[in-house]
């Protein structure tokens, strides 16, 4: 009996260890590879109401303000991209229903802010850049 135990352990150890290791990537890997979405940016929950992203926004930029928190531009610019696409009721259905996100250009010119204070970027972003 103690016999056909092991051999039952030696004939399945591998891939009872492949399978240990998939699910370890799975659920450990996989959803760190992923950027965050513009709820997390915020700080809410997905799907989130127009008011509670206004308020999580107004919440932050309180601090900018005060100058308690100093972002940096890079931060600066995703917090008030995620909070102009999800305050448009238009843009957040699109968002939250297929993941399509118009803009997201905006994100991909940070780059130019380099270096530069986050309180001499040009808001609204959206707007400046939508080409309507």
């Amino acid at each position: 009996m103690a016999a056909t135990c092991l051999s039952f352990l030696k004939m399945y150890s591998f891939p009872l260890l492949l399978l240990a290791l998939a699910i370890f990537i799975q659920l450990f890997v996989v959803p760190t590879s992923f950027p965050p979405s513009h709820y997390d940016v915020l700080g809410v929950k997905r799907f989130a109401s127009i008011e509670e992203v206004t308020e999580a926004y107004e919440e932050r930029s309180s601090k900018w303000k005060a100058g308690t928190e100093v972002p940096k531009t890079s931060d600066f610019i995703k917090i008030c991209y995620a909070f102009e696409l999800l305050r448009n009721p238009l843009w957040k259905r699109d968002y939250d229903r297929f993941g399509i996100d118009e803009h997201l250009n905006v994100i991909g010119d940070m780059k130019k802010h380099e270096g530069e204070s986050f309180s001499k970027i040009a808001l609204p972003l959206v707007a400046s850049s939508s080409g309507w």
